[in-house]
């Protein structure tokens, strides 16, 4: 979908012989960075991704990839987003914990879905996540809320058959900023578990990260 940025829309007028929309867009939320703390039998990883791990491919390859795709010779396509190589770490991580819970005895089934945690994430940032929660390798097969509140979602393995679920950390605790929540939640010993961190947003440009 192409970004709309700095483009006008909604009813036209006309001022000083001009043709003018009455309302603007100049600006667009574009998800940069995704990062995963896996808490398993084996310890404590942390997974991360962003845009420079992209994966794009030329359009004469992406022709045999799908031969109904039609592009400029030589342009860059991108074949794999971001998001959709961190959900793929997310349900190898996900198989893991599954098999660390199961009982001892084989015979009883243990089909619980691994929780995905965020804070604050069923208004912000499930909404870049979802378009990406239905694919040849998963699906959505539990939603609960609406589009500008995304209280759970489970996603099904389509071969692997784990079941991962999204959920807001803050449906389960009274209102607290990010800072007070590592606090209180957080591994007592790790000292960095008081501290949300600072983010260099000046170190962001439009041509690079």
């Amino acid at each position: 979908m192409e970004e709309q940025i700095n483009r006008y829309f909604g009813k036209e007028t006309i001022k000083d012989d001009e043709t003018v929309r009455n309302s603007i867009q100049n600006s667009a939320l574009v998800p940069l960075s995704v990062a995963s703390t896996i808490k398993s039998k084996k310890g404590l990883k942390s997974i991360y991704f962003d845009v420079r791990s992209n994966v794009y491919a030329t359009a004469s390859a992406r022709r045999q990839i799908a031969s109904d795709f039609l592009s400029v010779a030589g342009e860059k396509i991108l074949t794999q987003n971001f998001i959709q190589q961190w959900l793929e770490a997310l349900f190898e991580e996900a198989l893991q914990i599954k098999q660390d819970n199961m009982y001892d005895d084989p015979d009883v089934p243990y089909d619980i879905p691994v929780p995905v945690l965020g804070f604050n994430s069923a208004h912000f940032d499930l909404i870049f996540v979802l378009p990406y929660l239905t694919s040849s390798k998963w699906h959505i097969t539990d939603y609960l809320g609406d589009f500008s509140r995304i209280k759970r979602v489970e996603v099904r393995h389509k071969i692997t058959g784990v079941r991962i679920q999204f959920l807001d950390a803050e449906l389960f605790v009274t209102k607290m900023k990010l800072k007070d929540f590592a606090k209180d939640f957080g591994t007592k010993s790790n000292k960095r578990s008081e501290n949300k961190g600072i983010f260099p947003l000046y170190s962001i440009q439009h041509n690079k990260l």
